[in-house]
């Protein structure tokens, strides 16, 4: 496990011991987002899609500190078995009040393709009032760590 710090943005990387197929398949599944989640603020899926696709929208149940909420996200890149990010707001009633940040994934199969590097970022350069909404609540750090504990997850699924 890796980690990137840059400006607006947490990157962690780990290999997992499987093709980046099947680790694809779960990241583009927004029904298996909540069993991978290592934020633990997912409460599972709000509809969408099946399987994800460039410019598809999926919202997800969430809460923090006590405030349940639905996101919204739209798929803003897809490259089959190797990129994919989407771009998250918090809504209530339909309100957009926090989000633009953008979780990304992107895999590179490594040697015979039955060992995968599995990179994820967190970036908040997007963010609608970033500095209040993301800065100000520890986000920057609360990321790293959840992103460590979701590849940590991933892995667990893809390989158990």
């Amino acid at each position: 496990l890796l980690e990137g710090l840059s400006g607006d943005l947490r990157r962690v990387e780990r290999e997992i011991a499987a093709p980046a197929r099947a680790i694809f398949d779960v990241l583009a599944s927004p029904a298996r987002h909540a069993e991978i989640d290592g934020s633990g603020t997912l409460r599972g899926s709000a509809g969408g899609p099946k399987r994800l696709y460039l410019g598809a929208t999926f919202g997800m149940g969430m809460a923090q500190q006590h405030v349940k909420y639905t996101s919204t996200n739209e798929v803003v890149e897809f490259v089959d078995n190797k990129v994919i990010c989407w771009q998250t707001f918090g809504s209530v009633r339909g309100f957009r009040f926090v989000g633009g940040q953008r979780w990304r994934y992107e895999l590179t199969p490594i040697g015979d393709g039955n060992r995968t590097l599995v990179k994820a970022t967190y970036d908040w350069s997007d963010a609608i009032a970033g500095r209040f909404t993301v800065e100000s609540m520890g986000f920057p750090s609360k990321a790293r760590t959840a992103l460590e504990a979701t590849l940590r997850r991933l892995d667990a699924v893809v390989t158990g």
